[in-house]
C-alpha cells in the first residue's frame, strides 16, 4: 500500500486510481 503524507497528493492519487479502474472513462463515474 502506498500512502502520501500530504492530503492533497493522496486525494489526487485516489482520483487517478478510480479513473484508471473505470477504464479511463470519467463518464461512468459521473453516472454512478
Amino acid at each position: 500500500r502506498c500512502f502520501f503524507r500530504q492530503d492533497e497528493n493522496y486525494e489526487e492519487a485516489t482520483v487517478l486510481l478510480k479513473v484508471a479502474a473505470l477504464g479511463s472513462d470519467p463518464h461512468i463515474h459521473m453516472e454512478v
